[in-house]
């Protein structure tokens, strides 16, 4: 390694020419940077999502040139390994620790990885490297600092939204396919988009989903954001109510801002907004069209009825492949002495998509698991101050209710009252061609419905029953952690309980708990309270414990990386794990 290649990573605006024009100045301004320092500028990796999560194509490239892989299980959780692979880099510069990420569990763990490939992170604005001696402290408070402002600014994204729809009001952060914005900020169809959503609709009966994708794609019709059509696509079209002109919104949200998926509401949640949009189709088109394409999926489930599935394998779903992400499969032999042997083979692997991570056996991994002490982690949950103060708020939050909720009452009245004021005022305005002062009103009424969404959102579906049956989920899950404090170790059977997945590479196991805690409790406590919620809710431990395995080839790659070492010390601090022999 040369010590002197640096690489930026920066996020853009998803404006096609502004993006080209901040990359061209970056790069000047880096180029320059380098020259100065004597550093040699490798890449500049850029993105225009959000850093609340890792699926970002240029972070994951920039993850994977600097030794790592990334990994997304079945259950959407983003896992960051390292690999044998040389880094093409030595530092990586960022503005700041919100533009590497907003996520601090990933963060953290990803400049942990990063370090034992010998990359190191500069951030900008607190001239800060994650090899200076204070980094550990501030740099895990800059990280949890950038999630808690995500965390709000979402909170009061999702009121202003949930008070435009129950005033039926439609405005989108991105419109579906078909649509645009006029030069009024009125919703009007795209005729050439729309178009092909009609034909979709009107050739689905008879040549399905993937006929219309290749018929689109041969005659180069390109989708929304310019790309090809995809089968998807085009069921999301058909499914898609909005081409009625109702818009059904609230139908989905994110437990955490860092959250990659969705959790669907009910549907007695849904806000169905009628006349939203232009209609592109009839309510009888989109009910027929629908009906066929459940019809398809009833039929296709029930070719795939009577496939065996592995309940008796305690690893069933659980093991993944730390280079190519897939599951691992059980296979079971017969040797000598008719004794049965069970060995778990990586899945991508199997099917030649140039993985080389080898398999391993049962009684391997059983041992592995054998190595791992997790009570210190149970002991660390009796420390938490979340039980009582759950509790204390639970108490507090019966008596605040009956104290103020006429006092609630009347002031959303009096808000409801200015914003209907406000809207009125705005489209008086607008209709006189006033566009600044209708400007000025908007953001009046942006910040009442920012407040009357709280409040709103404080009052809804609030019950002392509610209340109560969460006391006593607070109190048994308080005798669960109490019980597994007091245990002085876990047997294998017990940490299967707790295993939520074990990540294989050729030389490390890393195995991943979910260790009981009051996270489910809190955030039922912040869907009842949405506008107080408890702010300094704990986090669960979900950072992996590694064994070191301890086959032939791991032994001379840890014997050479323990030679590369000058201070064991030091090699114990950076693989702090146990060896398992296979």
């Amino acid at each position: 390694m040369t010590g002197n290649r640096v690489v930026v990573y920066t996020r853009v605006s998803t404006d096609k020419e502004e993006q080209k024009k901040s990359l061209e100045n970056q790069m000047q301004i880096y180029t320059d940077y380098c020259n100065h320092k004597n550093l040699e500028l490798v890449e500049i990796y850029a993105d225009e999502r959000s850093g609340t999560n890792a699926r970002r194509k240029g972070f994951i490239r920039m993850m994977y040139d600097a030794g790592l892989n990334y990994i997304k299980d079945d259950e959407n959780v983003d896992t960051f390994v390292t690999t044998k692979r040389e880094p093409k880099f030595d530092l990586i510069i960022v503005k700041d620790t919100t533009r590497f990420s907003r996520n601090a569990e990933i963060a953290e763990s990803v400049v942990k990885r990063l370090m034992r490939m010998g990359v190191q992170i500069l951030f900008e604005n607190v001239n800060l490297k994650t090899s200076d001696e204070n980094w550990g402290l501030i740099g895990s408070f800059l990280f949890k600092m950038g999630e808690n402002e995500s965390a709000s600014l979402g909170k009061k994204i999702r009121q202003t939204k949930y008070y435009n729809a129950i005033n039926m009001r439609y405005r989108p952060a991105r419109l579906p396919y078909g649509y645009t914005w006029d030069e009024e900020r009125n919703i009007v169809k795209v005729p050439e988009q729309a178009e092909i959503v009609e034909r979709i609709y009107n050739s689905y009966a008879k040549k399905g989903s993937m006929i219309l994708t290749k018929e689109l794609n041969n005659e180069g019709i390109k989708t929304q954001k310019g790309h090809e059509w995809s089968g998807d696509k085009i069921t999301r079209i058909i499914k898609n109510r909005i081409y009625t002109g109702t818009a059904v919104v609230n139908r989905s949200y994110k437990a955490n801002v860092t959250d990659t998926k969705r959790l669907q509401r009910d549907e007695s949640e849904y806000i169905l907004i009628p006349n939203a949009v232009p209609s592109i189709v009839t309510l009888k088109q989109y009910e027929e069209v629908n009906k066929i394409r459940e019809s398809r999926i009833n039929k296709s489930d029930k070719n795939r009825r009577g496939r065996k599935i592995s309940y008796d394998d305690i690893y069933f779903q659980k093991i993944k492949c730390g280079s190519c992400g897939k599951g691992f499969k059980k296979h079971t032999t017969i040797g000598s002495g008719k004794k049965k042997k069970i060995n778990y083979m990586c899945m991508g692997r199997a099917k030649g998509n140039n993985c080389n991570t080898r398999g391993i056996a049962l009684n391997n991994l059983d041992k592995g698991l054998s190595e791992i002490t997790i009570n210190s982690h149970v002991e660390s949950i009796k420390e938490q101050v979340e039980f009582m103060q759950l509790m204390d708020r639970l108490e507090i939050e019966l008596e605040r209710i009956e104290e103020s909720r006429s006092q609630l009452q009347e002031e959303l009245s009096e808000l409801k009252s200015d914003c209907d004021r406000f809207l009125s005022t705005i489209d008086s305005y607008r209709k006189n061609g006033q566009e600044k002062l209708a400007l000025g009103f908007e953001i009046k009424y942006d910040n009442a419905t920012l407040e009357l969404g709280a409040l709103e959102t404080q009052l809804a579906d609030i019950s002392f029953e509610k209340i109560q049956r969460l006391k006593i989920k607070v109190e048994h899950k308080k005798e669960l952690i109490q019980q597994l404090t007091h245990s002085k170790s876990l047997s294998n059977e017990g940490k299967l309980k707790l295993l939520k997945k074990v990540v294989v590479t050729d030389y490390e196991l890393e195995y991943f708990f979910t260790m009981p805690n009051y996270d489910d409790e809190i955030q039922e406590f912040n869907s009842i309270f949405k506008g107080n919620p408890i702010e300094n809710g704990f986090q669960p431990n979900s950072s992996g414990i590694t064994v070191r395995r301890n086959h032939k080839e791991a032994r001379e790659y840890f014997k050479q990386l323990i030679e590369s070492y000058e201070d064991w010390d030091n090699f114990k601090r950076d693989y702090p794990y146990q060896d398992c022999g296979d």
